[in-house]
């Protein structure tokens, strides 16, 4: 009966070693174990989300290529800029009237006086001012210069867009007419003169009027460069001694009185 009970305890004491030692799990060890695994997610998240993620792997070549491809390609934008225009100088002006100045003119009759021109017949027009009698009073250079500005734009309004006006000296004006033989070019001289006689120019609270005298000549092989000045010089000499505000023209041999025409003018009045 002893040793009944002995074989019974001793078995007893075999299976709870084998239970503590091998079944039951150990706090300390389940304590590391979840530590570790604690310290394993990260890496095991990683690993499973790189494994889940498809291949985004580009060989050299692809990259090459796709270089050459975004540096030959034009954007649209690019492709349809327009082409730049070289800029052209400014046109020089007369400070005090706003018109082209006497050397940019002398340009424009060169050109537009080529053998080969498109622009012939062409006639030049010299026009000076007649100065303001001041009696009794001061000269007025400002006035001067204001009506001057006055008288240019009455002239401009006699002209084509294609005409050329430019300040040629001090109180005259040069004006180049092409595609105008000069009989057509005296009519329209001689209803600008009538337009400035017939004009009231105010500055200030007063009126000032004033008339212009003209001299006409047609381009041609021997009335053209300096020559052509002379003869419009001479012309123009010619109709002041006739007591001014008439047109006289230039044939090339001497000049000739127009005989005045007169035309429906309508008086106006111009701030200055």
């Amino acid at each position: 009966m002893l040793w009944y009970v002995a074989i019974i305890a001793v078995l007893n004491l075999g299976l709870g070693y084998l239970w503590g030692a091998y079944v039951r799990p150990c706090p300390r060890c389940a304590k590391a174990r979840a530590m570790g695994l604690s310290l394993l997610a990260p890496t095991l998240n990683t690993e499973r989300d790189f494994r889940a993620a498809p291949s985004e792997s580009v060989s050299v070549a692809d990259l090459v290529q796709e270089s050459l491809e975004s540096d030959t390609t034009i954007s649209p934008v690019a492709e349809n800029a327009p082409t730049t225009e070289p800029v052209k100088p400014p046109v020089p002006l007369d400070p005090a009237t706003g018109l082209v100045t006497r050397e940019y003119a002398e340009k424009v009759l060169t050109q537009l006086a080529a053998a080969d021109s498109d622009q012939l017949p062409l006639t030049v027009a010299l026009v000076e001012l007649a100065p303001i009698d001041w009696i009794g009073e001061q000269p007025n250079l400002v006035i001067d210069k204001r009506l001057l500005c006055g008288v240019s734009n009455v002239v401009r309004q006699s002209l084509a867009e294609d005409h050329t006006v430019a300040r040629f000296n001090e109180q005259q004006l040069l004006l180049l007419v092409p595609h105008e033989d000069v009989q057509h070019a005296t009519r329209r001289a001689e209803e600008m003169r009538q337009r400035v006689a017939s004009t009231e120019f105010v500055a200030d609270g007063r009126t000032y009027q004033t008339t212009v005298t003209c001299a006409l000549a047609e381009v041609s092989g021997e009335r053209n460069g300096p020559k052509l000045f002379e003869f419009l010089q001479e012309a123009l000499g010619e109709a002041k001694r006739y007591g001014g505000n008439r047109t006289f023209t230039h044939d090339g041999s001497s000049p000739t009185p127009v005989v005045p025409t007169e035309l429906s003018v309508a008086p106006q009045q111009l701030a200055i």
